[in-house]
């Protein structure tokens, strides 16, 4: 485990912080080596990153850019209330917008892996 003590005395639980970063991490990895949607996960991150350092996260961007242009999608658990025809019409705008957004979301998973801890998968 790398040690950040800068950053944990400004936080009240360092702990919490510990975890959201391996959190990340894992989530960063998971989307590299392809067992995380590019979608779904860039949601997720999102979150992560918020919460670890708010609007201030410059590799934040990368997921918000992807959130933003693709929030109508039906990526999750949302799906379940969805017309299975619609389904299938948002799917293919999924596929595109995984292709799409994959290099940017990907080069931004390297650099939360960079800053986070962990190693890239091979």
């Amino acid at each position: 485990m790398h040690a950040r003590p800068e950053r944990m005395r400004t936080w009240p639980n360092p702990q919490l912080r510990v975890k959201l970063e391996r959190q990340a991490a894992a989530l960063a990895r998971a989307m590299l080596e392809g067992r995380k949607g590019v979608l779904a996960g860039a949601r997720r991150m999102h979150v992560l990153l918020f919460q670890l350092s708010g609007n201030d996260e410059p590799v934040r961007r990368a997921f918000t850019a992807i959130l933003s242009e693709t929030d109508h999608l039906p990526v999750g658990p949302e799906r379940k209330h969805w017309d299975a025809r619609a389904l299938v019409t948002k799917d293919r705008e999924i596929a595109q917008a995984e292709a799409h957004f994959r290099d940017l979301a990907l080069g931004a998973c390297r650099e939360v892996l960079a800053r986070f801890g962990g190693d890239l998968p091979r």
